[in-house]
């Protein structure tokens, strides 16, 4: 055919399949379609899908440098004379045979586009005679495996060869299991007649479930060097430790939920995903994507709804089995699975991974070492036998049912109230080394490590309140309660504990401090009226022992509460003392958060001008501390101010520098704060529609925290939404609204005109 002759995509397929000599059927089998699909793909009847134009891209052996105009004529965005000519893209060898020694799945293979792109590239890279796909148990390494090697095996002259590996320990013996799996008749000794027969028959050899072999393996690396033509891919829950080798750490399936509904409607024929998708999704969280687990979760659905199936699986990792008879014992259940990769581990591996199973949302090198005791060098064996990962800005974790398992080895040692006893001491001092910063120019930083931790933090304030440790669970809350203004769902329950606490559990000192923090985040609820005799008492305290430091915060909480239940009189009693015990102090960023607060009482008072002055003499004071989240907050004060004022550009300006300021810090009750304010200049600027959608948004991300706005801004939210619904139809606003509620953080940005730095 001349390139002439070539009008249609399909013709470019049908002839790149001839070329390479593969039927339908065999691209169908490489491509994980139907046969049909590929005739109307070739007929012109029918369009590739994303997934399958890049199966297709890999089946069809296309060049690295035309796989970009390959999609994209694909989908239909150029003209298939962008191509080059199928018989250009490779020279064919017509000696090549396929090998049909792979085994057959016994079930759809689903999902793993991109990870069989990227193995297949790195299979076709010169430089890789050895991968090895690691991971877990149960994460999907053979069938993976199995699928990269479909796709290879027009490419060896011999094809590809299946090597199970599962019943022998000994690595002595892989030279035997090899000529076994090719059918060679030996005469002599495997190692030497295996090496000479492959160094005549090019092919790759897939190696399944090398984890269990001996450290013996330097054959392999022999007969890399002595048989050019051949290629190792390998599946193990352990690197194999070869210089030859390139690892991929094979992750937990993205299509968990496609996965999850196949596997059901095998056991459940009327199963139905979109009355389950909620449910189903929860349970793929669950077990984190790990395909055996969603496989065995799925068969529970023919006795009970998901919902039931993932309580099950919060509780009793036992649910997840099998009675299937032609399954692998090692994968009748993910206890067997997670029971294979524990009997790899020397005793002090098993030691060190069950105490890190008291760690939540991952941990850093230098916790793992202080709570369980460890080193790099055995964290580093962890990861390689696929029992710990490694994130990407360094912290690690383990798989949620790798760590339900390893708690169960931690409570069998009776070791796991002395672990959680470790933990909470660390989190403790950790919290309590970070808590200056929170306030001070490393504020971004030290909120960002915080929310790190934020499952740790959790999990230390349970296990200190369980456990008795109230000293340590106020530390811990007072350490952090300028954070949880970030998190008002958790500072409830924290608030909750310090009030309920009787006087004599902890020393005067720290009961003052943790009633000051209890009394912080009713504010942060907009209780004021409820925290002020929480604060008199924890002033009271204070006075008694002449702890200036908690008097000063006490006294300024005092006059922020009594301002916003109106009684202003009382307010500036309280502020003007803070003032003066913060110059006692020699504290001129309690001076500068002082002023703040006075400018709140003339604000309330309708005296504008007088807040204007202490707003900008609080920034200018607050400015060298770089506290982000506090210059927000008197920002969007002076942004209201001004519009009061009437000077509309001058307020947009700061709400905009607000806003910005509390993006940078991630407050979200701030950057709702912010919002409010624009919507209160778009409506005085005669912009009600503008202001319907930034009222909506900032709703939004409050009730995504469960917070309420601070300060004035609930008031003013209630008051700019009854003017805009005044102001407009019904539907409109509904309209707008809903406009509002869908817009995300980059949305709004472009809907106000602002870049950030």
């Amino acid at each position: 055919m001349t390139r002439a002759e070539l009008y249609s995509f399909g013709d470019w397929v049908k002839q790149r399949r001839l070329q390479l000599r593969l039927t339908q059927r065999e691209l169908a089998s490489l491509t994980y379609c139907s046969v049909p699909m590929i005739k109307k793909i070739e007929s012109d009847e029918r369009r590739p899908s994303s997934d399958l134009a890049k199966l297709l891209l890999v089946a069809l052996q296309i060049p690295t440098a035309d796989q970009e105009s390959f999609l994209e004529v694909a989908r239909g965005d150029h003209a298939v004379d962008t191509l080059a000519h199928p018989q250009a893209a490779t020279a064919w060898s017509p000696t090549i045979t396929i090998s049909t020694s792979l085994p057959t799945l016994a079930t759809p293979f689903v999902g793993r586009v991109d990870e069989l792109a990227t193995i297949d590239q790195r299979l076709n890279d010169p430089d890789c005679r050895l991968l090895t796909l690691i991971g877990p148990g149960g994460i999907g390494k053979t069938r993976l495996a199995l699928a990269a090697a479909q796709l290879q095996r027009s490419r060896y002259v011999e094809g590809v060869c299946f090597i199970p590996l599962a019943a022998i320990s000994d690595a002595k013996l892989i030279p035997d299991a090899i000529a076994q799996s090719l059918r060679l008749g030996l005469s002599g000794s495997p190692n030497e007649q295996v090496v000479v027969y492959l160094r005549r028959h090019p092919m790759l050899l897939v190696l399944d479930n090398c984890e269990q072999l001996d450290d013996d393996l330097h054959w392999l690396s022999e007969l890399l060097a002595q048989a050019s033509g051949v290629k190792l891919l390998a599946t193990s829950r352990v690197r194999l430790r070869l210089e030859e080798e390139w690892i991929f750490a094979v992750p937990g399936l993205t299509q968990a939920v496609s996965l999850f509904a196949a596997a059901a409607q095998r056991v459940k024929a009327n199963f139905d995903l979109e009355r389950e998708k909620t449910a189903v999704a929860h349970i793929c969280r669950l077990v984190e994507n790990l395909p055996l687990a969603i496989e065995l979760a799925a068969a529970w659905v023919r006795i009970m709804p998901c919902a039931e199936i993932a309580r099950e699986i919060e509780h009793n990792l036992d649910i997840l089995a099998t009675d299937l008879r032609n399954v692998p014992d090692k994968h009748r259940s993910m206890r067997a699975a997670i029971d294979h990769s524990w009997r790899l581990l020397a005793p002090q591996e098993q030691s060190v991974f069950s105490e890190l199973s008291v760690f939540r949302g991952g941990f850093t090198r230098e916790a793992a070492e202080i709570v369980a005791h460890t080193s790099l060098l055995t964290l580093a064996s962890l990861v390689d036998k696929s029992l710990l990962h490694v994130e990407v800005n360094g912290r690690y974790d383990i798989h949620e049912l790798l760590k339900q398992y390893a708690f169960e080895k931690l409570e069998e040692a009776n070791e796991q109230t002395a672990a959680r006893n470790r933990h909470c001491d660390y989190f403790v001092a950790h919290a309590e080394k970070g808590e200056r910063d929170l306030f001070g120019q490393n504020q971004v930083e030290a909120l960002s490590r915080a929310e790190k931790e934020i499952d740790n933090f959790r999990a230390a304030l349970v296990w200190s309140r369980e456990s008795g440790n109230m000293v340590a669970h106020l530390r811990l809350i007072i350490a952090l309660h300028h954070f949880w203004f970030g998190h008002q769902h958790d500072a409830k329950q924290y608030r909750i504990d310090v009030l309920s606490l009787e006087d004599s559990q902890v020393p005067a000192n720290l009961r003052a401090k943790a009633l000051y923090a209890a009394a912080d985040i009713q504010l942060y609820e907009g209780n004021h009226a409820a925290a002020i005799p929480v604060l008199e008492r924890a002033s009271a305290i204070a006075r008694e022992l002449g702890a200036l430091d908690v008097l000063v915060l006490t006294v300024r909480s005092l006059g922020y509460a009594h301002c916003y239940t109106g009684d202003f009189d009382a307010a500036l009693v309280h502020l003007e003392e803070s003032v003066q015990v913060a110059r006692q102090l020699n504290d001129s960023y309690g001076v500068g958060w002082s002023f703040a607060f006075i400018g709140d009482v003339m604000l309330g008072q309708n005296k504008l001008e007088l807040a204007q002055h202490y707003y900008q003499d609080s920034i200018e004071i607050l400015k060298p501390f770089a506290d982000v989240v506090l210059h927000s907050y008197v920002c969007c004060s002076l942004g209201l101010v001004m519009r009061r004022l009437q000077d509309y550009e001058r307020s947009k300006a700061i709400y905009v520098e607000s806003l910005k300021l509390s993006m940078q810090a991630g407050i979200q009750a701030n950057i709702a704060a912010s919002l409010v304010g624009l919507a209160g200049t778009a409506l005085a600027e005669g912009n009600p529609l503008d202001a319907v959608q930034l009222l909506s948004a900032a709703n939004s991300l409050i009730n995504e925290i469960a917070a309420t706005l601070i300060g004035h801004y609930q008031t003013e939210y209630e008051t700019h939404s009854a003017v805009a619904r005044s102001l407009i139809d019904s539907s409109t606003f509904e309209h707008y609204w809903a406009l509002g509620q869908a817009m995300t953080i980059d949305k709004i940005l472009t809907f106000i005109g602002v870049q950030m730095d």
